[in-house]
Protein backbone atom coordinates (compact mmCIF):
# COMPACT_ATOMS: atom_id res chain seq x y z
CA UNK A 1 0.00 0.00 0.00
CA UNK A 2 2.88 2.36 0.82
CA UNK A 3 4.00 2.37 -2.81
CA UNK A 4 0.58 3.74 -3.82
CA UNK A 5 0.29 6.25 -1.02
CA UNK A 6 -1.08 9.59 -2.21
CA UNK A 7 -1.44 13.01 -0.65
CA UNK A 8 -3.89 14.36 -3.21
CA UNK A 9 -7.08 13.34 -4.99
CA UNK A 10 -7.45 13.57 -8.77
CA UNK A 11 -10.80 12.65 -10.32
CA UNK A 12 -9.11 12.15 -13.71
CA UNK A 13 -7.30 9.08 -12.39
CA UNK A 14 -10.55 7.09 -12.19
CA UNK A 15 -11.78 5.23 -15.25
CA UNK A 16 -15.40 5.53 -14.07
CA UNK A 17 -15.91 8.88 -12.32
CA UNK A 18 -19.71 8.60 -12.55
CA UNK A 19 -21.38 7.40 -9.35
CA UNK A 20 -24.74 7.24 -7.61
CA UNK A 21 -25.70 7.50 -3.95
CA UNK A 22 -28.41 4.91 -3.27
CA UNK A 23 -31.14 5.67 -0.75
CA UNK A 24 -30.34 3.83 2.47
CA UNK A 25 -32.84 5.50 4.83
CA UNK A 26 -34.56 2.17 5.54
CA UNK A 27 -31.29 0.85 7.01
CA UNK A 28 -31.32 3.55 9.70
CA UNK A 29 -33.76 2.25 12.33
CA UNK A 30 -36.25 4.75 13.80
CA UNK A 31 -34.85 7.61 11.74
CA UNK A 32 -37.73 10.04 11.25
CA UNK A 33 -37.83 13.17 9.14
CA UNK A 34 -39.07 16.26 10.95
CA UNK A 35 -39.02 19.85 9.81
CA UNK A 36 -39.85 23.12 11.56
CA UNK A 37 -42.61 25.05 9.82
CA UNK A 38 -41.39 28.62 9.78
CA UNK A 39 -43.73 31.36 10.89
CA UNK A 40 -43.56 34.58 8.84
CA UNK A 41 -42.06 36.37 11.85
CA UNK A 42 -39.06 34.01 11.94
CA UNK A 43 -38.37 34.58 8.26
CA UNK A 44 -38.81 38.32 8.67
CA UNK A 45 -36.49 38.56 11.69
CA UNK A 46 -33.91 36.31 10.07
CA UNK A 47 -33.67 38.24 6.80
CA UNK A 48 -33.62 41.59 8.64
CA UNK A 49 -30.62 40.24 10.52
CA UNK A 50 -29.07 39.00 7.26
CA UNK A 51 -29.36 42.54 5.88
CA UNK A 52 -27.37 43.76 8.89
CA UNK A 53 -24.51 41.46 7.87
CA UNK A 54 -23.82 43.39 4.66
CA UNK A 55 -20.76 44.95 6.27
CA UNK A 56 -19.18 41.50 6.26
CA UNK A 57 -19.82 41.08 2.52
CA UNK A 58 -18.72 44.53 1.36
CA UNK A 59 -15.66 43.06 -0.40
CA UNK A 60 -15.73 40.44 -3.12
CA UNK A 61 -13.87 38.03 -0.83
CA UNK A 62 -16.98 37.35 1.22
CA UNK A 63 -19.77 37.87 -1.31
CA UNK A 64 -22.80 35.56 -1.00
CA UNK A 65 -26.26 35.55 -2.57
CA UNK A 66 -29.76 35.15 -1.08
CA UNK A 67 -30.16 31.45 -2.06
CA UNK A 68 -27.20 30.79 0.25
CA UNK A 69 -29.32 31.92 3.22
CA UNK A 70 -32.44 30.14 2.02
CA UNK A 71 -30.45 26.90 2.00
CA UNK A 72 -29.37 27.52 5.60
CA UNK A 73 -33.02 27.84 6.60
CA UNK A 74 -33.73 24.43 5.05
CA UNK A 75 -30.66 22.93 6.74
CA UNK A 76 -31.54 24.29 10.19
CA UNK A 77 -35.21 23.42 9.77
CA UNK A 78 -34.29 19.75 9.86
CA UNK A 79 -31.63 19.86 12.58
CA UNK A 80 -33.26 22.35 14.96
CA UNK A 81 -36.62 20.63 15.01
CA UNK A 82 -36.72 20.36 18.84
CA UNK A 83 -36.30 24.10 19.51
CA UNK A 84 -38.92 26.75 20.20
CA UNK A 85 -39.10 29.93 18.08
CA UNK A 86 -36.59 32.10 19.95
CA UNK A 87 -34.14 29.25 20.45
CA UNK A 88 -34.46 28.30 16.81
CA UNK A 89 -33.86 31.84 15.55
CA UNK A 90 -30.65 32.01 17.59
CA UNK A 91 -29.60 28.59 16.31
CA UNK A 92 -30.36 29.73 12.75
CA UNK A 93 -28.22 32.86 13.13
CA UNK A 94 -25.39 30.95 14.76
CA UNK A 95 -25.40 28.30 12.02
CA UNK A 96 -25.36 31.05 9.40
CA UNK A 97 -22.24 32.61 10.90
CA UNK A 98 -20.63 29.17 11.25
CA UNK A 99 -21.31 28.24 7.60
CA UNK A 100 -20.07 31.63 6.40
CA UNK A 101 -16.86 31.09 8.34
CA UNK A 102 -16.49 27.48 7.19
CA UNK A 103 -17.34 28.03 3.50
CA UNK A 104 -16.02 31.50 2.82
CA UNK A 105 -13.18 31.95 5.29
CA UNK A 106 -11.63 28.85 6.86
CA UNK A 107 -11.59 26.67 3.74
CA UNK A 108 -10.20 29.50 1.60
CA UNK A 109 -7.63 31.04 3.91
CA UNK A 110 -4.75 29.89 1.72
CA UNK A 111 -6.34 30.91 -1.57
CA UNK A 112 -7.21 34.34 -0.16
CA UNK A 113 -3.55 34.77 0.87
CA UNK A 114 -4.28 35.77 4.47
CA UNK A 115 -0.97 36.23 6.24
CA UNK A 116 -0.15 34.75 9.65
CA UNK A 117 -0.83 38.00 11.50
CA UNK A 118 -4.29 38.35 9.94
CA UNK A 119 -4.97 34.68 10.67
CA UNK A 120 -4.04 35.07 14.34
CA UNK A 121 -6.22 38.18 14.65
CA UNK A 122 -9.12 36.24 13.14
CA UNK A 123 -8.63 33.26 15.49
CA UNK A 124 -8.37 35.51 18.55
CA UNK A 125 -11.48 37.48 17.58
CA UNK A 126 -13.49 34.24 17.46
CA UNK A 127 -12.03 32.42 20.46
CA UNK A 128 -11.32 35.18 23.01
CA UNK A 129 -14.25 37.53 23.58
CA UNK A 130 -12.20 40.57 24.59
CA UNK A 131 -10.58 40.48 21.13
CA UNK A 132 -13.89 40.26 19.26
CA UNK A 133 -13.28 43.56 17.43
CA UNK A 134 -10.06 42.27 15.84
CA UNK A 135 -11.98 41.05 12.77
CA UNK A 136 -15.21 41.85 10.94
CA UNK A 137 -16.61 38.49 12.09
CA UNK A 138 -15.79 38.59 15.79
CA UNK A 139 -18.45 40.93 17.14
CA UNK A 140 -21.25 39.20 15.17
CA UNK A 141 -20.06 35.78 16.31
CA UNK A 142 -19.94 36.66 20.02
CA UNK A 143 -23.23 38.55 19.97
CA UNK A 144 -25.02 35.43 18.73
CA UNK A 145 -23.06 32.90 20.77
CA UNK A 146 -23.83 34.75 24.01
CA UNK A 147 -27.55 34.54 23.26
CA UNK A 148 -27.37 30.81 23.99
CA UNK A 149 -26.92 31.72 27.68
CA UNK A 150 -30.63 32.50 27.77
CA UNK A 151 -31.61 29.00 26.68
CA UNK A 152 -29.38 26.64 28.62
CA UNK A 153 -27.48 26.15 31.88
CA UNK A 154 -24.25 28.18 32.16
CA UNK A 155 -22.26 24.95 32.47
CA UNK A 156 -23.75 23.68 29.20
CA UNK A 157 -23.16 27.05 27.55
CA UNK A 158 -19.46 26.86 28.41
CA UNK A 159 -19.31 23.46 26.71
CA UNK A 160 -20.89 24.96 23.59
CA UNK A 161 -18.35 27.80 23.68
CA UNK A 162 -15.39 25.46 24.22
CA UNK A 163 -16.43 23.03 21.47
CA UNK A 164 -16.71 25.91 19.01
CA UNK A 165 -13.33 27.28 20.02
CA UNK A 166 -11.84 23.86 19.32
CA UNK A 167 -13.63 23.74 15.95
CA UNK A 168 -12.33 27.16 14.90
CA UNK A 169 -8.71 26.44 15.82
CA UNK A 170 -8.74 22.93 14.34
CA UNK A 171 -10.36 23.97 11.08
CA UNK A 172 -7.85 26.74 10.42
CA UNK A 173 -4.96 24.48 11.42
CA UNK A 174 -6.13 21.66 9.12
CA UNK A 175 -6.50 24.03 6.19
CA UNK A 176 -2.96 25.29 6.68
CA UNK A 177 -1.24 22.06 7.64
CA UNK A 178 -3.16 19.04 6.38
CA UNK A 179 -1.20 15.78 6.35
CA UNK A 180 -3.98 13.28 5.59
CA UNK A 181 -2.93 10.60 3.12
CA UNK A 182 -4.67 7.88 1.14
CA UNK A 183 -3.55 5.12 3.52
CA UNK A 184 -5.67 6.39 6.41
CA UNK A 185 -8.08 4.09 8.22
CA UNK A 186 -11.33 5.66 9.35
CA UNK A 187 -10.10 5.91 12.95
CA UNK A 188 -7.01 7.80 11.80
CA UNK A 189 -9.16 10.05 9.63
CA UNK A 190 -11.56 10.59 12.55
CA UNK A 191 -8.73 11.78 14.78
CA UNK A 192 -7.82 14.38 12.16
CA UNK A 193 -11.35 15.55 11.37
CA UNK A 194 -13.38 15.13 14.58
CA UNK A 195 -12.71 18.69 15.74
CA UNK A 196 -12.68 20.65 12.51
CA UNK A 197 -16.11 19.40 11.39
CA UNK A 198 -17.63 20.64 14.67
CA UNK A 199 -19.12 17.25 15.50
CA UNK A 200 -19.12 18.13 19.20
CA UNK A 201 -22.09 20.42 18.63
CA UNK A 202 -24.36 17.35 18.49
CA UNK A 203 -24.09 16.67 22.22
CA UNK A 204 -23.52 20.25 23.34
CA UNK A 205 -26.30 21.96 21.38
CA UNK A 206 -28.75 19.29 22.53
CA UNK A 207 -28.76 20.92 25.96
CA UNK A 208 -30.52 23.99 24.54
CA UNK A 209 -33.87 24.41 26.27
CA UNK A 210 -32.69 22.64 29.44
CA UNK A 211 -31.96 25.54 31.78
CA UNK A 212 -32.07 24.07 35.28
CA UNK A 213 -29.85 21.02 34.78
CA UNK A 214 -26.61 20.01 33.12
CA UNK A 215 -24.71 16.77 32.60
CA UNK A 216 -22.05 16.36 35.27
CA UNK A 217 -18.41 16.14 34.15
CA UNK A 218 -18.15 12.67 35.67
CA UNK A 219 -20.81 11.51 33.19
CA UNK A 220 -19.93 13.73 30.22
CA UNK A 221 -16.26 12.69 30.32
CA UNK A 222 -16.96 9.04 31.08
CA UNK A 223 -15.99 6.25 28.71
CA UNK A 224 -19.63 5.33 28.02
CA UNK A 225 -20.68 8.91 27.21
CA UNK A 226 -17.68 9.49 24.97
CA UNK A 227 -18.47 6.28 23.06
CA UNK A 228 -21.85 7.84 22.22
CA UNK A 229 -20.04 11.02 21.23
CA UNK A 230 -17.64 9.05 19.01
CA UNK A 231 -20.41 7.30 17.10
CA UNK A 232 -22.54 10.46 16.79
CA UNK A 233 -19.56 12.43 15.46
CA UNK A 234 -18.57 9.57 13.15
CA UNK A 235 -22.10 9.49 11.75
CA UNK A 236 -22.01 13.25 11.19
CA UNK A 237 -18.55 13.23 9.57
CA UNK A 238 -19.43 10.39 7.19
CA UNK A 239 -22.86 11.77 6.23
CA UNK A 240 -21.26 15.14 5.58
CA UNK A 241 -18.48 13.56 3.49
CA UNK A 242 -20.92 11.43 1.51
CA UNK A 243 -23.17 14.30 0.49
CA UNK A 244 -20.36 16.87 0.22
CA UNK A 245 -18.39 14.71 -2.21
CA UNK A 246 -20.18 16.14 -5.24
CA UNK A 247 -19.18 19.73 -4.40
CA UNK A 248 -15.64 18.68 -3.40
CA UNK A 249 -14.93 16.23 -6.22
CA UNK A 250 -12.63 18.62 -8.11
CA UNK A 251 -10.67 19.69 -5.02
CA UNK A 252 -7.32 17.95 -4.61
CA UNK A 253 -7.25 17.60 -0.81
CA UNK A 254 -8.15 14.41 1.06
CA UNK A 255 -10.47 16.08 3.57
CA UNK A 256 -13.25 13.68 2.61
CA UNK A 257 -13.28 9.97 3.43
CA UNK A 258 -15.02 9.10 0.15
CA UNK A 259 -11.85 10.28 -1.61
CA UNK A 260 -9.55 8.21 0.61
CA UNK A 261 -11.56 5.03 0.10
CA UNK A 262 -11.88 5.71 -3.63
CA UNK A 263 -8.09 5.69 -3.88
CA UNK A 264 -7.78 2.57 -1.70
CA UNK A 265 -10.48 0.67 -3.62
CA UNK A 266 -9.72 2.22 -7.01
CA UNK A 267 -13.45 2.90 -7.39
CA UNK A 268 -15.63 5.85 -6.50
CA UNK A 269 -18.82 3.76 -6.48
CA UNK A 270 -17.30 1.13 -4.17
CA UNK A 271 -16.12 3.94 -1.93
CA UNK A 272 -19.65 5.40 -1.76
CA UNK A 273 -21.06 2.00 -0.81
CA UNK A 274 -18.41 1.45 1.87
CA UNK A 275 -19.07 4.87 3.40
CA UNK A 276 -22.78 4.03 3.55
CA UNK A 277 -21.89 0.80 5.38
CA UNK A 278 -19.88 2.82 7.89
CA UNK A 279 -22.71 5.30 8.38
CA UNK A 280 -25.17 2.49 9.15
CA UNK A 281 -22.65 0.83 11.48
CA UNK A 282 -21.97 3.98 13.52
CA UNK A 283 -25.67 4.81 13.67
CA UNK A 284 -26.48 1.36 15.10
CA UNK A 285 -23.61 1.59 17.58
CA UNK A 286 -24.83 5.06 18.58
CA UNK A 287 -28.26 3.60 19.47
CA UNK A 288 -26.74 0.66 21.36
CA UNK A 289 -24.41 2.97 23.30
CA UNK A 290 -27.36 5.07 24.46
CA UNK A 291 -29.11 1.94 25.75
CA UNK A 292 -25.94 0.96 27.63
CA UNK A 293 -25.51 4.25 29.47
CA UNK A 294 -29.22 4.51 30.33
CA UNK A 295 -29.04 1.09 32.00
CA UNK A 296 -26.10 2.29 34.10
CA UNK A 297 -28.14 5.17 35.53
CA UNK A 298 -31.62 3.67 35.62
CA UNK A 299 -31.58 3.62 39.45
CA UNK A 300 -30.54 7.29 39.70
CA UNK A 301 -33.90 8.81 38.85
CA UNK A 302 -32.92 12.45 38.32
CA UNK A 303 -29.85 11.64 36.22
CA UNK A 304 -31.72 8.97 34.27
CA UNK A 305 -34.55 11.39 33.37
CA UNK A 306 -32.07 14.06 32.27
CA UNK A 307 -30.06 11.64 30.12
CA UNK A 308 -33.19 10.17 28.58
CA UNK A 309 -34.45 13.65 27.70
CA UNK A 310 -31.08 14.67 26.22
CA UNK A 311 -30.76 11.47 24.17
CA UNK A 312 -34.26 11.91 22.77
CA UNK A 313 -33.12 15.31 21.50
CA UNK A 314 -29.83 13.84 20.24
CA UNK A 315 -31.69 11.18 18.24
CA UNK A 316 -33.86 13.86 16.61
CA UNK A 317 -30.76 15.92 15.87
CA UNK A 318 -29.05 12.93 14.26
CA UNK A 319 -32.15 12.38 12.11
CA UNK A 320 -32.09 16.06 11.20
CA UNK A 321 -28.43 15.91 10.19
CA UNK A 322 -29.14 13.04 7.84
CA UNK A 323 -32.21 14.57 6.19
CA UNK A 324 -30.66 18.05 6.02
CA UNK A 325 -27.79 16.64 3.96
CA UNK A 326 -30.13 14.50 1.89
CA UNK A 327 -32.58 17.31 1.05
CA UNK A 328 -30.49 20.49 0.80
CA UNK A 329 -29.34 21.66 -2.63
CA UNK A 330 -26.07 22.57 -0.94
CA UNK A 331 -25.26 18.84 -0.91
CA UNK A 332 -27.12 17.64 -4.00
Amino acid sequence: MENNLKLNFNIKEFKTPIYTIPDFTNKLIDLNESFIEFTPIINEKYFLWVESLKEIFKTKKWKVEKPFFQEIITYCGHIGNTLDCDEFLTFLKFTTIAIILDDLVFEKINSLKINSKERDLLINSLTIEKYKDNSIFGSNYWEILNQFKKYTHLYSFNRIKNSNTLWIKSTIENNNNCSINSDYSFNEYFQKRSSDVSGDFILTMCMLGIKDQYIEDSIFNSKHFQIINFHAKSFYILVNDLYSFKREINENDLLNYVKILAIQLNSIQMSIEKVIELIVYHYNQFLLSIETILKLYEKEEQTYKLLKKVFQIVKKTISGIYFAHKRCKRYN
